[in-house]
């Protein structure tokens, strides 16, 4: 751009003025104190439509002259922004909410495409796993000149959920003026706080089932060296487990009287997340109260303090010494040691626990690990074999790094006859010898 100027006529500024194409002047941001100036325009500060640019010229001496103006098109290619308005970033939410989700157009228009009938906006909330738990749609509506919104019905408050941080994502595609589309998104992480209605999760381990009870009835025997295995597991906290052997006189044997209520016993718990607990049931038959010979229903309860989830499963108590044998193995544990009598090194380096003989029949194997904890309740470790072939020997050795107690042991359940019993190794006591004097 370039002024004639009389030769006496010093210049003041060459200014570009630009309107756009709604009304808008814009006289400041192009000026130049020189007679020629060359500047570049950024469109995207401007209205999609006419731009119309004159030259103004002024002198020292307030003299003004003026180009003819010219109009050009511009047409910006600019996405527009989307934000999650509310809830807020971290919100605590306890009920049903409403998504606001937001467009602002940047100085082109745009049209949304809907994704599920007129809906254009799509929400998908993902939990801690980043695995999609509910998706929803809405529609966003003009609210003032290049904005729109959507507000979208969000619960999140049921029994499917549960008191946890939740990703909300909106995402929805934009058509721009010059016909190309844009995907837009936005995302919020909040929280949600609800009274958690739900009973806590529980299964017995073992004993298990020989047969499919549904099409042949059959019953675990449970003997003085039998141990049960269960595992339980809640949000908030489980407070409590409870043991009851109950007694129908419909399915009692001969001689066997029930008592008008069942043989129960607690196990104390009052801890959050996945618990596994072993109870040696065998071991109280004899005590007070005495539980008679016969044919039981052993039921198990959870408690979390509010809730409660009830398993059952039919046993049947015996003092046989037969049933008490699983065939092939021997009646207990031997434990052999590695020592090493380096000095400074942990002695002994490593130990086995062995059960002697080789199994007659399947069988279904819990193998017990004890980390500096002698209490049989609560094993550091366990892992469940739910079927190991006939001819199985069960054994495990475990390597030392560290001073402590360990021990390993086993509850074998024959899936032939269903004889359940509980094998305890022996304590291995780990120590690091005395360094060497000099």
């Amino acid at each position: 751009m370039s002024g004639n100027f009389d030769v006496t006529s010093k210049v003041k500024n060459l200014v570009l003025e630009i309107r756009d194409s709604k009304g808008n002047i814009d006289n400041t941001t192009y000026t130049s104190a020189n007679a020629n100036a060359t500047f570049s325009i950024d469109t995207t500060k401007y209205a999609d439509g006419d731009l119309t640019l004159k030259a103004i010229g002024l002198t020292e001496s307030n003299l003004r002259g003026e180009s003819a103006a010219q109009t050009v098109k511009v047409l910006n290619v600019s996405a527009p922004t989307m934000t999650i308005v509310s809830p807020d970033a971290g919100t605590v939410i306890t009920g049903p909410t409403t998504v606001r989700v937001q467009f602002r157009q940047s100085v082109s228009t745009f049209k949304l495409q809907p994704l599920s009938g007129k809906d254009d906006v799509k929400l998908e909330v993902r939990d801690f796993r980043g695995q999609v738990v509910k998706t929803v749609y809405g529609q966003a509506l003009q609210v003032s000149s290049g904005i729109y919104e959507a507000f979208i019905p969000l619960d999140i408050i049921g029994p499917e959920f549960s008191s946890n941080t939740y990703n909300i994502t909106a995402t929805a595609q934009a058509v721009l003026a010059d016909g190309s589309t844009r995907s837009l998104s936005s995302s919020n992480n909040i929280s949600t706080k609800v009274s958690d209605n739900k009973p806590p999760a529980l299964s017995i381990l073992m004993p298990g089932y020989i047969t499919d009870p549904y099409a042949t009835p059959t019953r675990a025997i449970i003997t003085r060296t039998s141990a049960i295995a269960i595992q339980t597991s809640d949000d908030n906290g489980v407070s409590s487990l409870r043991v009851d052997l109950v007694c129908d006189p419909a399915t009692a044997v001969a001689g066997q009287v029930c008592p008008s209520a069942p043989y129960s016993y607690n196990v104390p718990v009052n801890l959050a997340g996945i618990m596994f607990r072993v109870f040696e049931l065998g071991a109280l038959m004899d005590a007070q109260p005495y539980v008679q010979n016969g044919n039981y229903t052993m039921r198990v309860t959870s408690y979390d303090g509010t809730n409660a989830n009830i398993q059952e499963m039919p046993i049947r108590i015996s003092r046989t010494a037969s049933e008490s044998v699983i065939a092939g193995l021997g009646s207990g544990v031997v434990t052999t040691v590695v020592p090493d009598s380096t000095p400074g090194a942990v002695n002994p380096t490593s130990a086995t626990w062995t059960i002697p003989g080789a199994t007659t029949n399947e069988v279904r194997v819990i193998t017990l690990a004890y980390d500096n904890t002698m209490a049989t309740l609560v094993p550091t470790r366990q892992r469940i074999d739910p079927v190991l072939p006939a001819g199985t020997t069960l054994s495990v050795t475990q390597s030392f790094k560290d001073e402590g107690s360990y021990r390993i042991d086993y509850i074998v359940q024959d899936l032939t006859t269903g004889f359940t019993r509980y094998y305890q190794g022996g304590e291995v006591v780990v120590k690091k010898n005395p360094t060497a004097t000099p």
